[in-house]
């Protein structure tokens, strides 16, 4: 994992909300880009507008810690990335998995 207190937290809150249906936490865009661009593959089915709320409800705490740090976290079924469903998870595919 990159050593980024800003991930670490985001890993550490999703992982708590999520617990065993975390598969993993990919970084697909550049580390020093000036937004995080997160795939979060979850197991079993995923209805994504209701996981971005989660998610969003479940990172609240790392986004008030790190206002100045902008960081978007989608998420997408285990199946849909082991198939590379769509390009931006064939885009995660080639990321920094956390």
């Amino acid at each position: 994992m990159l050593n980024d207190p800003l991930l670490e937290q985001i890993k550490s809150l999703l992982a708590a909300h999520y617990g065993e249906r975390l598969r993993a936490l990919i970084l697909y865009s550049e580390p020093d880009a000036g937004e995080l661009d997160l795939l979060c593959v979850l197991e079993g089915a995923a209805n994504v507008w209701m996981e971005l709320d989660r998610i969003v409800d479940a990172t609240q705490p790392a986004a008030q810690a790190f206002p100045d740090r902008p960081f978007q976290v989608t998420p997408c079924s285990a199946h849909d990335f082991d198939t590379g469903a769509t390009g931006l998870i064939r885009e995660a595919q080639r990321g920094i998995p956390l």
